[in-house]
């Protein structure tokens, strides 16, 4: 029965959605049973969906409104999925939980993408997870418009289901056809049950992190690196033991030069593992990747086993290149339909450095036109692109691929991520180069009027920062022992750390999942804290001070 509820007073607004772009990570507030397995966050697609464990990008076109479907990204709920737009000045999205059993995600007056500046389209819709009886109710308000991008002629792309986390299994309620008894319409409910009985078991475990985020980075010739490794129980089984794997090659040749393997003991449904692997100093620069697995007998997904990073060693010198292209002779070139699109990288330099200059592909394969190229920081919402820090323009002409240089100044890069941009000035570009050699880093963006993941993560794009790692001693020495904290000492489970300047002498420690560890006994001598973690499981822990102010990473 429809019955629609109104959270726009009290709900919270999402922040940062445009044309084609994924926010979030955002709380459901209580542990859902999805499938055969529990959710408790969810990330909010521009195109009228969530997914509860992706921030890829997800499209209609070309087959995707076909639910399910195993192409990236899965786990969703696919409440109305076309082509929406937030950059015509309307259109929000608002969500509210009772952190108990309800969560109400509500799309408001959202128009389509349509060709030209034409704005036609409204589209009203919202979902409701009730844990009580664990439905998932989809409603409809005020709709306007069939997704056919502004031509009566064009064959609409949409769809209406849900998926889970492979998405091998899931149902569809409507795909591309207008004239099905099924088209949306104002005043619809639609509502998914879960089986009143089942036995259905799925023993399952999940490869879930390798590095942050699962992207690529970038290490420091003959400076060592501990490989680690999240495992997390998707299934709904225990699992007795497991064994997890680390490799690395060196490419472009594939030469085997690190194995690891490690066993595990029993791990309940839901529950996460942290693995730490030997440690693996790289005695030669150059392009490397890292593939981590897990095993066990019986699991029944192995789509979700292994993970892979893109990880370049690069030398300390004073003229370093940061990339993560493979093989620019495999480049492609593509550009936005429309000025003012543009693509980012993302960087974390592997130590403190100086920005020498950064490097963008350009070529006017389409059309010759201004091209805008940017260094900001980080402090953007969600640490994406915020501050520009630099930036210049060039008139792009030539078809000929060069690259385009923006110098900043030896612009002294300290800590968290710093963002190069391209922004196209031409209606029909200049072309940006992409590459599309594997392995890939998953740290290109693009901007369609906010930030968002690349909506193909099987390239990288062509985008260069060039460095000084070989800083002054003493400005390097200032930087590590006045302004960061540090660990002092560990030893017989105990750590010690210099914390200077700190504020606070209230200090949290997290273990890899975001669980809050309590230590026996913190003792203050000064500046210096004495940290017992002698009964804390082996693994990866974040530790900071109350303020935020500094975070350490610490591998027991």
């Amino acid at each position: 029965e429809y019955n629609w509820i109104d959270i726009t007073p009290y709900g919270t607004e999402v922040q940062g959605l445009g044309d084609d772009n994924v926010v979030g990570p955002f709380p459901i507030g209580f542990q859902f049973p999805y499938y055969w397995y529990k959710v408790d966050r969810f990330w909010v697609c521009s195109n009228g969906l969530i997914s509860f464990s992706s921030n890829q990008m997800w499209s209609p076109h070309q087959g995707g409104s076909q639910i399910p479907s195993p192409t990236l990204p899965n786990d969703l709920l696919v409440v109305l999925g076309g082509d929406l737009n937030f950059n015509l000045g309307r259109g929000k999205v608002y969500y509210w939980s009772n952190g108990q059993d309800t969560l109400i995600v509500s799309f408001i007056d959202v128009p389509e993408w349509h060709f030209g500046t034409d704005t036609l389209g409204s589209h009203t819709f919202q979902l409701i997870l009730d844990r009580n009886d664990s439905t998932i109710t989809f409603q409809y308000g005020p709709q306007r418009g069939k997704f056919n991008y502004g031509h009566p002629a064009a064959p609409p792309a949409f769809g209406i289901g849900i998926e889970n986390i492979t998405g091998q299994i899931g149902l569809q309620y409507l795909k591309d056809d207008t004239l099905s008894p099924n088209m949306f319409h104002e005043g619809l409910a639609i509502r998914f049950y879960p089986p009143e009985t089942t036995t259905y078991q799925v023993t399952d475990l999940t490869m879930y992190e390798i590095s942050p985020n699962n992207q690529g980075f970038f290490l420091i010739q003959n400076e060592g690196y501990i490989p680690y490794a999240i495992i997390k129980n998707s299934g709904n089984l225990p699992v007795s033991s497991y064994q997890a794997f680390c490799r690395i090659r060196r490419l472009p040749q594939g030469t085997i030069v690190y194995n690891d393997t490690v066993q595990m003991g029993s791990i309940n449904p839901g529950e996460f593992d942290t693995v730490y692997f030997d440690g693996w100093t790289p005695s030669i620069a150059g392009k490397y990747e890292i593939i981590e697995w897990v095993k066990t007998a019986g699991d029944q997904v192995p789509i979700n086993d292994t993970l892979h990073a893109d990880v370049p060693v690069v030398q300390r010198s004073n003229y370093v290149i940061l990339d993560f292209i493979n093989d620019t002779t495999q480049a492609n070139f593509t550009h936005w339909m429309g000025s003012g699109g543009g693509w980012g990288m993302r960087f974390v330099p592997p130590d403190t450095c100086e920005v020498i200059e950064v490097r963008v592909m350009l070529a006017a394969m389409s059309q010759a036109g201004m091209a805008y190229i940017y260094l900001y920081d980080d402090d953007g919402p969600g640490g994406l692109p915020g501050t520009i820090l630099y930036q210049t323009s060039y008139y792009v002409s030539s078809s000929t691929p060069m690259w385009y240089t923006l110098n900043t100044q030896n612009y002294l890069y300290k800590e968290g991520a710093l963002w190069v941009g391209y922004i196209q000035g031409g209606v029909e570009g200049p072309d940006f180069a992409v590459d599309v050699a594997p392995p890939y880093s998953r740290n290109t963006y693009e901007y369609t009027g906010a930030w968002a993941p690349y909506r193909d993560p099987f390239t990288d794009g062509c985008i260069r920062m060039v460095v000084n790692l070989m800083i002054s001693a003493e400005e390097k020495a200032h930087e590590k022992n006045m302004d960061k904290p540090r660990i002092y000492n560990n030893m017989d489970g105990k750590i010690v750390l210099y914390l200077p300047k700190a504020k606070s002498k209230k200090i949290k420690i997290f273990d890899a999942t975001g669980r809050v560890e309590v230590p026996e006994k913190i003792k203050w001598e000064g500046e210096k804290a004495i940290l017992n973690l002698d009964k804390s499981k082996k693994g990866i822990y974040f530790i900071k001070t109350e303020s935020g102010k500094f975070k350490i990473v610490y591998v027991k």
